[in-house]
């Protein structure tokens, strides 16, 4: 059985892990174009969880920290 936080992983997760362990270069992300589809993502959603917009707003501020 998976643990809870596995379960949870998202795209943004595996972003995140990839750019930490250097496979990717976050000079190279866009991030306008990473914020544009999760918030056209977030509007097609039928109930909003505020742990996925906290979550990804966590991720986005780490990339931009990174840069």
């Amino acid at each position: 059985m998976e643990s809870r936080r596995e379960e949870e992983i998202t795209p943004v997760d595996i972003l995140l892990q990839l750019v930490t362990m250097g496979k990717v270069d976050p000079w190279n992300i866009d991030i306008v174009d990473l914020t544009e589809k999760y918030i056209e993502r977030l509007r097609e959603m039928k109930e909003l969880d505020l742990r996925v917009s906290a979550r990804a707003i966590l991720a986005a501020s780490i990339l931009v920290r990174m840069k």
